[in-house]
């Protein structure tokens, strides 16, 4: 079983903390679940190591097999403004291998805790 904690959208500037529109993947734990809205896709992070990004990535154009990525963190304009950090009005940036994942506008996220 897993329990949701809900975070809305926000304006996409560089001073947003968590409680405004975000979550910073150091706060999470392994096996949380990331679902990721945003303004073309929804995507699904299962986190295998919140202090390194390393996560399993479903959903947008990867809607097979899950593949392995290193989240980023936030971005504006291809720049990582906030290095470890999923943002509501911010892209997300991810690394699968070589391959550089950059989604749209992040407009609504939740977290997933499974729970005894």
């Amino acid at each position: 079983m897993y329990t949701t904690s809900l975070v809305g959208p926000s304006e996409p500037t560089v001073g947003l903390s968590e409680l405004q529109g975000g979550v910073t993947l150091q706060t999470l734990l392994p096996s949380d679940l990331i679902c990721v809205r945003t303004r073309n896709s929804e995507y699904f992070l299962y986190l295998l190591d919140p202090e390194t990004g390393r996560a399993l990535l479903r959903g947008g154009s990867f809607s097979g097999e899950p593949i392995e990525v290193m989240v980023k963190g936030s971005t504006i304009g291809g720049h990582v403004v906030k290095p470890g950090w999923v943002g509501a009005g911010f892209s997300l940036e991810m690394v699968a291998g070589q391959r550089r994942i950059t989604t749209s506008l992040v407009e609504s996220l939740c977290v997933s805790r499974q729970t005894e």
